[in-house]
């Protein structure tokens, strides 16, 4: 079971912490196509939301993947 910290998910919308407890719990980094067919997302969604969680320091890209 993930325990996130809610403090740090107030500021957050419910695609935004769907998209990160997705990664989180995955337990290693995630393609945009993953996380998209995980959390059903649209894949633009998907991107504008790994962007925006990208610069609040959420979560870090590397080589084409998300990881907390």
């Amino acid at each position: 079971k993930v325990a996130v910290n809610e403090k740090l998910l107030d500021g957050l919308d419910s695609a935004e912490k769907s998209v990160l407890i997705q990664i989180k719990s995955s337990g290693t980094s995630l393609s945009v196509d993953k996380i998209t067919e995980l959390t059903k997302l649209e894949p633009q969604k998907v991107n504008q939301i790994l962007a925006s969680l990208t610069i609040k320091g959420f979560v870090q890209e590397a080589g084409g993947s998300y990881t907390i």
